[in-house]
This record gives structure tokens, sequence and C-alpha cells, in this order.
């Protein structure tokens, strides 16, 4: 007999007669696995410790917060009932996850948790004694701040952290409790009940509990993801010995490279018939409920499936779907067998197809046979959801196949059914392009179902292989190649000047196409967000700086803001607030050639001052400004052009302004602006931050689209600027007029409340908070240019309640006092036919 090949286990003790010993490739099997949701749960768990101790260092009163809850001092007879409760609670926990660890023969789990347990407690315990040691205000500076901030946040003398809970809870995590529901209960229940005794004792407070949880499971976690844990997943032999078991022996189990999240495998049975294996575990099972719940509540949930929960669930739903598509007569790969194997993972049986992924050579007919397949399963209610570009694949003889139905749903409603009719639709576009896709799609669906499909064409409904196929097409640099061959055998020239222009915007482009064959009538708008990421980013930080805005107003005292103001310097504020506008207006007028007026072109920028604070920083503005250069009959590309250019040269204005005070500060007086001792150490924290944000390619990446082709996009333009006098001077003296009345406005507000802010001063603040707001997603950068104007300030000397109020009315009067005036000046244009 000739050895296996290198890689592969031969099993020969319990083999049959007549039968070949079986070979697996055990090669492809890592001995250690991380889990993606402990990266997860390492999140949540540590922000959640984070709140914790950012709660205690803001608490007014640390000590109340750590105080004993409701301690039963005046009860000794319930109190040692207490304890011993305590005791006996604090002891079951760990006792059953040896017990079951042994059992279950995980001794080496069992050794790697119980050292982090150990390694958790001495930790926690190091730390209360180092608390006690420097809690004498003789000591250090540095360690009496450290003592004074662990104080605020409830580490007291009368209130240590707990080293056993958070010994216990990181052994705990480590030894992977949570797989087990049974054990997972018993361990909750005895950690609750220890942890009830302890408070009502007086040992710990709910606060000092609550934070030793959370130290523990950081801990734990990050132990956990950092090292990985045993892979106890079933081997390809245990997994050989199930599928025996249900009839179906296999002598070869060779690992695929891809089948979405399951571990798949190629199988030979002894008649030589080919099977493909697919395994689901519970891991994989969790990571694609958090990512279904995840888009639940991101999108409109009449368009989504509701994700199966459980893993016996979803291998149901594999079951179920596969039997349905082979009684609608789809052409899928067959289901042979679904069998459970051991407690956390389930096989799957799928007959073998030798099958070709398809690439743009693709016929038409090909292209409408997959619609059609799709067509019979929408014609019993079933969804896919499943179809990708690699997805799509062909056999030997030109025959189309669906990939195997992992994903779907029965009873499907009309707008969940045209959902996998854009992911057709979109996956075929990859390959061939907008207008072959739409032409066959059309070709097999009806005019309703065009007009179903098109406002779903979005990219949140598509799945992340669908999305990552689409972004590779937008970003690929060269054309997909030679068209290929229709049904005739005819050469189509003109798709391949489709194919090379796929690459600028698929989802657009397939939008125009459908566009053309929707009739009147049949076309509905959809909702299919819920909310975007950018939404739930901007109202935190909107919460955040509210609340530090709040904070800093209760020390200034609110009865005392306006005390003393001094109101010619209000006027001050005002005028230079105005004066911005018309700096904008000449800014834009010398970017463009054709004359816009001046009167009108300072009322687009009022309007801009509306637009901007419903959308993140400069987003609003540039859009009203193209749609003015349209309607006063400057060319859409040469619009956009133009408005791009206006804020390359305005970045590139800021920069100058920014270097030239700079150098102005450092030939000023000593100590007219002191700069404080960690600024140098923060600068070079930033460049290093920096280089290695270069060092990774996708920093790099998008470095040049986001910044260097907008820029060299604009080079042209910008020459030409700069080489016409007048256009020159128009933009240059706009940008210089536009920053300066900015800075005007703030050192007059700095003013009005007595403040002592020099212009030099000003200008710094302004040109260093304005260039970090420029990152901020939130509109009108609200929340980041507030606190990077009053650190600004106060860093400069000026007082913290006199930042705090001068940069209010900064804001009062350039953001939100201009919005209703902005808003009258959006509707006037609009009734002029100026936007």
């Amino acid at each position: 007999m000739t050895a296996p090949p290198r890689g592969f286990a031969r099993l020969t003790a319990h083999d049959p007669p007549g039968v070949p010993a079986l070979e697996v490739d055990d090669e492809a099997e890592p001995s250690r696995v991380r889990n993606p949701l402990d990266a997860l749960r390492l999140a949540l768990v540590g922000t959640g410790m984070l709140v914790l101790l950012g709660w205690g260092l803001l608490a007014g009163r640390p000590t109340d917060v750590l105080s004993p809850t409701v301690p039963l001092t005046a009860a000794p007879g319930i109190a040692r009932f207490v304890t011993v409760l305590v005791l006996l609670a604090g002891t079951v926990a760990p006792l059953a996850v040896v017990v079951s660890a042994v059992l279950g023969r995980r001794l080496r789990n069992l050794a790697e948790a119980s050292a982090t347990g150990l390694l958790t407690a001495g930790t926690v315990f190091s730390t209360d004694l180092l608390v006690t040691a420097t809690a004498d205000p003789g000591e250090s500076a540095a360690l009496r701040r450290l003592v004074v901030a662990l104080d605020g946040a409830g580490f007291s003398p009368g209130g240590h952290l707990d080293p056993f809970l958070a010994g216990v809870l990181a052994f705990a995590v480590v030894a992977r409790v949570s797989s087990r529901p049974w054990l997972r209960t018993w361990v909750l229940t005895a950690l609750a009940v220890y942890g009830a005794g302890v408070m009502l004792t007086g040992q710990h407070s709910a606060y000092a509990f609550g934070v030793s949880a959370m130290l523990g499971g950081t801990v734990g976690l990050a132990v956990r993801l950092g090292t990985g844990q045993l892979n106890d997943l079933p081997h390809p032999t245990r997994v050989a010995e199930v599928l025996a078991e249900a009839g179906l022996p296999v002598t070869s189990l060779r690992r695929r490279e891809y089948a979405g999240l399951a571990r798949a495998y190629e199988a030979r049975t002894p008649g030589g018939d080919a099977l493909e294996v697919r395994v689901l575990d519970r891991p994989v099972v969790t990571t694609t409920v958090l990512i279904g719940l995840y888009r639940l509540l991101r999108v409109n949930s009449d368009l989504l499936v509701t994700p199966a929960l459980s893993l016996e669930s979803r291998a149901e739903r594999h079951a179920v779907l596969a039997m349905a598509a082979s009684q609608a007569g789809v052409r899928t790969p067959t289901l042979l067998a679904c069998v459970p194997c051991d407690e956390d993972a389930a096989v799957l049986v799928y007959r073998h197809h030798d099958l070709v992924a398809a690439d743009h050579h693709v016929s038409d007919l090909q292209l409408q046979a997959w619609h059609s397949q799709l067509m019979l399963l929408h014609g019993r209610r079933i969804t896919h959801r499943g179809i990708t570009p690699d997805g799509l694949r062909t056999d030997a003889t030109g025959g189309v196949m669906l990939p195997t139905l992992t994903e779907g749903s029965l009873l499907a409603s009309g707008q969940q059914l045209a959902v996998d009719r854009a992911q057709m639709l979109v996956s075929q576009a990859v390959l061939v392009g907008p207008r072959r896709a739409v032409a066959a799609a059309c070709a097999v669906w009806s005019p309703e179902q065009v007009g179903e499909t098109l406002p779903l064409l979005h990219p949140t409904l598509l799945s992340p292989p669908v999305r990552r196929a689409v972004r590779h097409a937008a970003r690929s640099e060269e054309g997909t190649g030679t068209d290929n061959t229709d049904n005739t055998g005819e050469t189509d020239e003109a798709d391949e000047a489709d194919l090379t222009g796929q690459a600028q915007d698929l989802l657009a482009g397939l939008r125009e196409e459908l566009g053309d064959h929707v009739g009147s009538g049949h076309t509905d708008s959809v909702k299919v967000e819920r909310f975007r990421p950018r939404t739930v980013i901007s109202i935190v930080l909107l919460l955040v700086a509210a609340y530090l805005v709040v904070g800093q107003l209760s020390e200034a005292g609110l009865s005392r803001l306006f005390t003393g103001l001094r109101w010619q310097w209000v006027l001050v504020a005002l005028l230079g607030s105005a004066l911005t506008y018309l700096g904008a207006a000449l800014g834009l007028i010398g970017v463009v050639r054709e004359r816009l007026g001046l009167r009108r072109t300072m009322l687009v920028q009022l309007a801009t001052s509306f637009a901007n604070l419903l959308t993140p920083q400069a987003i609003g503005g540039a859009a009203v400004n193209v749609r003015f250069l349209t309607r006063r009959g400057v060319p859409l590309a040469d619009a956009g052009a133009s408005v791009g250019t206006l804020q390359v040269l305005n970045a590139v204005w800021h920069v100058v302004g920014l270097l030239a005070l700079l150098a102005a500060t450092g030939t000023a007086r000593q100590g007219e602006i002191a700069l404080p001792s960690w600024t140098t150490a923060a600068v070079g924290i930033v460049l290093v931050v920096v280089l290695v944000l270069l060092a990774w390619q996708r920093t790099r990446v998008l470095l040049r689209d986001k910044v260097l082709r907008p820029f060299l996009g604009a080079v042209p333009r910008m020459l030409d600027v700069l080489t016409t006098p007048r256009r020159l001077a128009a933009n240059l003296g706009g940008a210089v007029l536009l920053n300066g009345a900015y800075v005007l406005t703030l050192w007059a507000s700095v003013h009005a409340f007595g403040g002592t802010a020099t212009l030099l001063t000003a200008a710094i603040a302004y040109f260093a908070a304005v260039s970090i707001g420029a990152l901020s997603p939130t509109p009108g950068g609200l929340g980041t240019i507030e606190v990077a104007l009053v650190a600004a300030l106060t860093t400069s000397g000026v007082a913290g309640g006199v930042a705090v109020s001068a940069v209010l009315l900064y804001r009062l009067t350039t953001l939100w006092l201009p919005v209703p005036l902005g808003w009258l000046a959006f509707h006037r244009l609009q009734r002029d036919d100026l936007l």
C-alpha cells in the first residue's frame, strides 16, 4: 500500500473489509483558534469597566459611591448566616468549573484558566496594597494624584476591589463557561449569591463589586483572545465517524478554502462519488446571529430575513431550504443528510458538482438562466440571500447552478424577493457590467418586478461578499477583459466599453440602466435604513459635548455668565460673523470663470450655514454651491470641479496661515503664548501614531483615494486660478477675509467677557480648533470645535470660565444665529430658481 499524501492521516483500525482507509486532511486544523466574538465581548466589557471608573471619577462624593449598601452590622445572627452563605457560594462557582473540566478531560484548559485566575486575583490584591501604601499625603505628587483618582473611583480604604471575584470571573471566562448552559447557570447563580452576601455584610459596595466583575471579565477575555483557545471542535475524523453512523461512509475528507463561515470539506465515498460536507459550529452561528441582529437594527425589518438564533435552528433552516429548492426544481446542490455532531456542531452533506466560476465570458442566455432559476425559487416564496459573484457557477455542459441555500427564508414577502433580485443583479453586473446585467434581467422580470427592484439597489442591503466585490470593481484600474459571446455567437464590441466603465460607479450605472426600463407608475420609494452609523456617532459626540459644556457652565456659574457682559464687543463679534460670508463669496467667485454676482453669492453662502447644520462638516455647503453654480449655467462637471478646487485652496490657505502663525509665535515675546510642558511629548506621540498608521496599507489607500486624488484632480484648475491675477486676488482675499473674520469674532468674544487674549492667541486657537473640527463627522463640527477652542484658549492663559463663555458666544454668532437667516435665504434662492 502506498503512503498517504503529506498532511493526511490514515485511519485503518476500524475500517470494514473492502473499504479503503480514511484519508483526512488534518494540516488545516489548528490546535488553537480565536473566536472573533471575543474581540466584541472584550470591547463591551472593557467599555463597561471604563464607564464605571469614569462614573466614580466624576462622582461628587466618591466615598458614598463605595459605601456598603445595607450592612447587617445590627443583626449579628443574620450576618453570620450570610457570611456562611457567601463562603458556600464562593466555593461552588470555581468547584463547578473544575468538576466540569475534569469530567470533560479539558485538563490543559483547566490549567490555563487556573493560572489566569490566580494572576488576576494577585494583580487586584497588589493594587489594593499599592493604594493603601500610597495613601499618605507625603508621597510624591504623581502618586498622590493616582491615589486621589483611585479614591474618586471608589478605592477608599473602607472598600477595596474584590480579588476573589475578579479571579473567579477570569478563571470562568478562560474555562469557557458560557459554552455550557448548565454550567453557566450554576456559576452565575453562585456569584450572584456571593455578591449579594458581600454587599449585605458590608465587605464591599455594589460599585466595587461591579468594577471587580468587569476587571475579571476584561482580563479573562484579553487572555482568551490573545492566546486563543484550544480547538475542541469536531475533528475531521469525528465528522467521518458521524457520517458513517448516518449511512454515508467516506474514504477521504479534504478541507476547502472557502465556504462562507462554515467549515467545508470535499469527501469521497467508497463508490467514488463526490460529496460536499459542511460543518456548522456554535461560534460560527453566534457570529452570524450578531451580524443578523445588527442588520435588523439598522435596516428595515421588512426587507431582511430573521436570523436563526441557535445551532439547531440554523441547521434546520439549511435543510428545509435545500429540500424546498429541490421540490421547486431549482438547480442547486442536493442535500443528502443533516446530522448532529457532538454537542457543538452539525454536519450537512450535499451532492458535489464539478462547477466552474463564471466570468465576463458568460453568455446572455446563461445570465437569463440564473434569473429563471431564481424565479423558480420566488414562485414558491423562497428567498436565497446567498447569491454572490463567486457563487454564480456553470457545469461542464454550460448549465447554470445557484449556490447552496443557507441564508434564505420561506414565506417571503414581495420586498424580500425584490432584495434577492437586486443581489442577483449586482452580482451579475460585477461580472459583465450594468448594461448586459440589466438587459438579461429585464428579459425575465416583469415591469412590476423591475420597478420593485430599482429602489432596493442599496449597499446596505447587499451581503458582505457582494459589497466587497462591488468595492473591488470600483477600485479596479483596468477593464475586465474582452467581452463575451452571446447566444448567436456574435461578439458585441460595445460591451467592452461598458465593462471598462463599470468600475466607476456600479450601483449608479445599474440604477440608470434600470430606470430606462421602468414604466411610469411602477417605482415606489422604499425606506431602507432605520439609521446610519454616522448618525449614531454624531448623537454620541453631541451628548458628550453637551455633557462637557454643561459641566463647564456649572463651574462658571450660569447666573454669572452674562454678568458684566460688554455689549460693544458683542457687536464686534456679530460684525466679524457677517464678514465671513463676504469672504466665502469672494473665494467662490475666484474659482469660477463665469460671473456670479457678489450679492447672490453671499446669499448662497448664508444658505450654506443652514445646510451645514444638517450634514457633516462642509458637505452640505458644497452641495449647495454646486447646485447654485449649475443654476448659473456652469456645467455640472465644471461646478463640481470648481467647488472641489475651492475646498483644496481653502485647505492650502489654512495650512499657510497656520504655518505663518507658528512662525510668528516663535518670534513673539517669550511668555506671551506659553505652551504647556507636555506639548513636545504630545507632538511626538502624534507623529508616532501617524507613522504607524501610514505603515498600514489600508491607511495609505484611504489617503490616496480621499486626499491625493482630489488634490491632484484640482491641480489644473488651481493653476488656472493662480495664473489669473483677478481670480487669484478674489480667492486669496476671500480666504484671508474669511479666516480673519472668524479670528476677529473669537477675539471679540473673549473680550466681551473681560478676557485679555491677543489677536495672535485667538488666531492660533481658531486655526487649531478648525483643523481638529474638520475631522469631526458631526454637523458643523459640533462638540469637537467647542472642546478644542476651550482647550486652546485655556492653554493660552485665558481663565476657564471666560474661555467657556467666549466659545459659547463665538458659536452662537457664527453657527446658531445664522441658521434661521440661512433657512430664509435657502427658500428665497429656491423661489428665485437659483437652487
